[in-house]
Parts: structure tokens; C-alpha cells; sequence
């Protein structure tokens, strides 16, 4: 029981689902909110496309490879928003 409790398995065998939950309902969040602002040119909701993505960016470019180019995403988002934000 210690072993696990050292290792972040404090929920048990919840605790790799919940995160997989998290991580992709925080992708979708970012891909509906990006859709969103280029559909209705919100600097809002690029702005959030942007935190919204972060943490699954970081996550996914420490894969290593081409993985880095997720980062991009992110500042591509928030690049629309402060775009989009200058121009209203």
C-alpha cells in the first residue's frame, strides 16, 4: 500500500483514467473554443483555445520528435487572440 501511495496511486486504478479524462476533455475544450474563434473572429475564445491547450501541450512535447511542434498550437492561439483583440 505504500509503494502505491509514493507512486501518485491514491485513487487506485482511477487515477490514470481521470487523467486521461482530463487531458482529452481539456483538448476538445481547446479544439471547440479555437473552432469557435475562428468562426466568430473572438479573441476570447482564442484565448482560451490557448490556456486550454497548455497543459496537454506541455505534456505532449516532452515526447520528444516532431511532439514539440504542440507547443506551437498554443502560441498560435494566443498570437489570433492578441490579433483579433488589436484589430476590433
Amino acid at each position: 500500500m505504500v509503494e502505491s501511495y509514493w507512486l501518485g496511486f491514491i485513487y487506485g486504478e482511477w487515477s490514470l483514467f481521470l487523467a486521461g479524462i482530463i487531458l482529452w476533455g481539456l483538448i476538445i475544450v481547446s479544439v471547440l473554443s479555437f473552432i469557435w474563434g475562428l468562426w466568430k473572429k473572438s479573441g476570447n475564445a482564442f484565448l482560451i483555445s490557448g490556456f486550454a491547450f497548455l497543459f496537454p501541450a506541455i505534456i505532449l512535447a516532452t515526447q520528444g520528435g516532431w511532439s514539440i511542434l504542440y507547443l506551437l498550437l498554443v502560441l498560435l492561439a494566443f498570437y489570433l487572440s492578441h490579433y483579433v483583440k488589436k484589430e476590433s
